[in-house]
């Protein structure tokens, strides 16, 4: 997981640094890897290296334990222990790694699993179904195959180690929103939008010079109308309005228990930008 994070992080950087596009997305903060492979095992925890947010859909990562059998072992009854240093002679370059990922949500204190998927990532599924702007916490299970045992009556079995990470509250994107009503007069534009649950709106004006979308004005929850001044008569212009919020838990990567450590996530949540609307001053 770790050695395509980078190439990953380049891609999500490159897609969050442009306007705001027709898929409602996050801005994602990235920053470098400091804990390590010891942190996991000393700790006995997993940890989320961090997480996506596109829609209603939550991606999350987590830091991948390689090779797990250099870090653990199977005593003569079959139980897991941790070794105390990592151990290269216990590598294996045919080992059988049947490792697996289990991403659940908590509410009112119970587990509920939602997804399952390898550690490979390009089997990291998106958790769907969730509703618009609103938190979920989510926490994962990760098991780790260790090795296969053989016990006293001949019965041979694969042996694990679970690790389970801290929770994490996550929020999702707003819903889209739409323009109701538009007004013109020879240097003005009014504009009535529907009120959608977020924190505020970004009213969006397209530049024809530039072939993009600006933000003209950012507004609160509350305002669901603008009036737009300083247009040339007889003149057409486009608009849309993005919903806008944050995370739940802005914070979560300085509450690491370990200091200092490695995370990525998202800061800013953006809705799918509602339909454009075409609107010509008078003359």
């Amino acid at each position: 997981m770790k050695k395509i994070v980078s190439l990953i992080l380049s891609f999500i950087i490159t897609i969050s640094s442009t306007s705001i596009s027709a898929t409602a997305y996050t801005k994602d903060i990235p920053v470098e890897y400091t804990y390590t492979e010891e942190d996991l095992v000393k700790n006995d925890k997993q940890y989320i290296s961090g997480y996506y947010v596109r829609d209603t859909k939550v991606w999350l990562m987590e830091y991948e334990l390689l090779y797990p059998e250099c870090w653990y072992y199977i005593d003569e009854n079959g139980e897991v222990h941790a070794r105390d240093e990592y151990d290269y002679d216990a590598y294996d370059e045919d080992f059988l790694h049947d490792d697996r990922v289990e991403i659940y949500t908590i509410k009112n204190g119970e587990k509920e699993l939602v997804n399952v998927y390898g550690t490979d990532w390009d089997d990291i599924p998106w958790c769907t179904d969730l509703k618009p702007y609103t938190t979920y916490k989510f926490q994962l299970k990760i098991r780790y195959f260790i090795g296969p045992y053989t016990d006293k009556d001949g019965n041979r079995y694969g042996v694990y180690k679970y690790l389970w990470s801290d929770p994490i509250k996550i929020r999702t994107c707003p819903k889209k929103t739409g323009i109701t009503y538009t007004k013109a007069a020879r240097h003005t534009v009014r504009i009535r939008w529907k009120a959608v649950k977020c924190e505020g709106y970004k009213l969006q004006q397209y530049n024809a010079k530039k072939k993009k979308w600006v933000s003209i004005r950012t507004l609160p929850k509350s305002k669901t109308s603008a009036k737009i001044e300083g247009l040339k008569a007889n003149s057409k212009y486009k608009f849309r309005v993005v919903p806008y919020g944050h995370v739940a838990d802005k914070k979560y990567p300085r509450k690491l228990s370990i200091k200092n450590k490695g995370f990525f996530y998202s800061s800013a949540l953006f809705a799918k930008p509602s339909k454009a609307v075409t609107v010509k001053t008078k003359k």
